[in-house]
């Protein structure tokens, strides 16, 4: 027995050391992708705001303007005047002198003495043969001819400069025009591409939700009456508004938009389905995307229901986090492992036992906490913390455009004495416009719930501020924050 202790202690130990923690991270915000942009401009147009392009098709920068270049004419051409080039000085080289006066005679100095007068013979210059004169004139003509040309050159090389720079101004303009067509011809397929995409979304949704209005019903019967805090929250935080309104239009956790959303069926497992996508949405931060075991987590979340068969209807994810979390190992499994079954088993609420595949786990939760108050909600969910929550359920929240509103509650019919509660996931937030602030407050949280893409908008919607005030479940608000994945 000691043996068998070391041994599943050393396979616990290498379990927990292959494992890597994924944490939720503040500040990482990525944009939706195409599907994601419908579900979140359908909503965004739902709450009053005007029409927006979605920011990811947006049109591009368009091509940076040319910067003007100066053209040159022919007058503003600087003209180099040729380079005078001096005459050599050809040198004269004295030749030597008679001191003597005309005649030869000698001149007296003031002593008396007899000195040589100093006479300068001027040296003849040869005159040239007229061969020699006419080389030297052909040399001339040589000399001028040249710098007629290197002349002529300068001038053509400068003219040239001009042509290009009208050349290259015209070649840089025909570019930017036809850069610029290019450019609106793309955004305009672009922006026809995703038009024609959100029409056949919506055509999807419509069918989707004709089936959904069939099966209200189950959903409706599909509530349970969440069990009682654990810690009592005063009213006056249940009923505490946003204290500081959001910088940014909305927030999204990355991904959120982009997982698949699930059905329940008529089973009362939405705290179940909420909780496993809010681990999947942690998992996705970080690039892993897993498909995890509803059926297990229903399973885990419910202790007195494991062992043998019972009837108590519903759960709550705290036990299931907690579950996980004290687990030695990764205890949630895939889908694949231990499929989800819709339809119920009388008697037998978490359909034990289960298979020994769904007891292979492959992820566990290690970081979890309880929120009490809206604030707490809001910064949560801006560090991109999932967050489960519980409502009970007004007429308009079954059937919806994208926002449900606290002014719409009693349209669609009065609110059931005896309405139970319903669990959804919270995965972001937006402004709402400045006209609902008054009786709606200033935001609206999104929501993604486990009833089909015939709810909502494709499965989504966002619940404003008053409303969650309004119909929120003491003590049922839970920010999942740390995961293990081997």
């Amino acid at each position: 027995m000691k043996y068998l202790l070391v041994i599943a202690s050393l396979f616990i130990f290498a379990t927990q050391a292959n494992a890597r923690s994924i944490t939720a991270t503040a500040g990482v915000s990525t944009a939706p992708t195409e599907y994601g942009n419908v579900i979140l401009g359908s909503i965004w147009e739902d709450a009053g705001w005007p029409k927006a392009v979605p920011h990811n098709i947006a049109p591009t920068p368009q091509p940076a303007p040319i910067v003007p270049v100066k053209k040159v004419t022919k007058k503003e051409v600087k003209k180099t005047p040729p380079k005078v080039i001096p005459p050599k000085i050809k040198k004269v080289v004295k030749e030597d002198t008679i001191d003597e006066d005309d005649d030869g005679d000698m001149i007296d100095d003031e002593d008396g003495d007899e000195k040589p007068v100093k006479k300068k013979v001027a040296k003849k210059s040869k005159k040239l043969t007229k061969g020699q004169q006419h080389i030297k004139d052909m040399l001339n003509k040589n000399r001028q001819r040249l710098k007629d040309k290197t002349r002529q050159q300068k001038d053509q090389a400068q003219q040239e400069k001009v042509d290009k720079l009208d050349n290259s101004s015209k070649s840089l303009r025909e570019q930017y025009l036809n850069n610029l067509a290019k450019l609106k011809n793309r955004n305009k397929k672009t922006f026809s591409d995703w038009r024609k995409q959100r029409a056949a979304t919506y055509k999807r949704w419509k069918e989707k939700q004709k089936i959904f209005y069939k099966n209200i019903k189950y959903y409706k019967k599909a509530q349970f009456n969440f069990e009682a805090p654990v810690v009592s929250i005063p009213k006056r935080e249940l009923k505490k508004p946003v204290s500081t309104a959001p910088r940014d239009k909305y927030h999204v956790i990355p991904g959120a938009l982009d997982a698949p959303v699930r059905d329940q069926g008529r089973r009362p497992t939405c705290a179940a389905f909420a909780g496993i996508r809010a681990i999947e949405l942690l998992l996705r931060s970080s690039d892993v995307k897993q498909d995890l075991s509803e059926q297990y987590f229903y399973w885990a979340s419910k202790p007195n229901c494991q062992n043998r068969p019972c009837t108590q209807r519903g759960s709550w994810v705290l036990k299931g986090f907690g579950s996980s979390k004290s687990s030695f190992s990764p205890n949630i499994p895939g889908e694949n492992a231990c499929p989800y079954k819709k339809q119920q088993v009388n008697g037998n609420e978490t359909q034990t036992p289960l298979t020994n595949r769904c007891k292979s786990g492959s992820v566990k939760v290690s970081g979890y906490k309880r929120l009490s108050s809206l604030d707490d909600i809001m910064g949560a969910l801006k560090s991109n913390q999932p967050v489960v929550a519980g409502f009970k359920l007004s007429p308009n929240f079954y059937k919806n455009n994208g926002l449900i509103s606290y002014g719409a509650s009693f349209v669609n019919g009065k609110m059931d004495s005896h309405a139970m509660g319903h669990a959804v996931l919270l995965i972001g937030y937006m402004q709402l416009p400045e006209k609902l602030h008054g009786r709606e407050g200033r935001v609206c949280l999104l929501v993604a719930n486990s009833w089909g893409e015939g709810w909502g908008r494709g499965g989504h919607a966002c619940v404003t501020e008053r409303w969650v005030r309004q119909y929120r479940i003491e003590n049922a608000f839970v920010a999942l924050n740390k995961a293990d994945i081997l």
